[in-house]
């Protein structure tokens, strides 16, 4: 619901910002300057790649990373499609985890890999394995294999593809 003749939402906000200063900066990370006109275009790409794994509006989808880039570009991914953008707070266990994404069922799990050792015992019943992801570096997010052990680093060629740096052009793609 609008409060205002003039307001938008969030996305709305950032593609408009994008448009009109496409190269201003949206925030900065250590060295690195996100512009929005870069921050949408990875927002609309990650939001594509959502929307190829079946995510829609309504549905929610746990985030569960550090304050880091590509949390930002997650929930605005969200807001793209209208999805429910739930962040996990990084300093539960695995023991306070397990009730709240019983009670909150998401549709697709999005992590850290650092943090993945915090779910990666959550019975697939609550989390199915096929709808975990984890960033095992920058912009770049796989499906961890069951018999894979993290933090290791795991081969591009033995994963499926939810959203690939800007040097690969693969978004929810089997790249075997």
């Amino acid at each position: 619901m609008r409060i205002g003749e003039n307001s938008m939402t969030p996305i709305e906000a950032l593609y408009q910002r994008a448009r009109t200063s496409p190269n201003g900066v949206a925030f900065i990370v250590g060295d690195d300057k996100w512009k929005y006109g870069w921050l949408a275009a990875q927002a609309e790409r990650v939001a594509r790649g959502l929307a190829g794994r079946g995510i829609r509006k309504g549905n929610r989808i746990a985030l569960h990373m550090p304050n880091r880039p590509e949390f930002v570009v997650a929930v605005y991914a969200c807001f793209h499609i209208g999805a429910v953008a739930v962040p996990l707070n990084n300093r539960l266990e695995a023991a306070d985890l397990k009730p709240l994404l019983e009670r909150l069922r998401p549709a697709l799990y999005i992590g850290d890999a650092n943090l993945y050792s915090k779910v990666d015992a959550i019975d697939g019943s609550i989390l199915p394995r096929e709808k975990r992801f984890v960033f095992i570096r920058r912009l770049c997010c796989v499906q961890p294999r069951e018999q894979q052990a993290y933090p290791t680093v795991p081969s591009i060629r033995t994963q499926r593809w939810l959203h690939c740096s800007a040097s690969r052009s693969c978004v929810a793609a089997d790249d075997a």
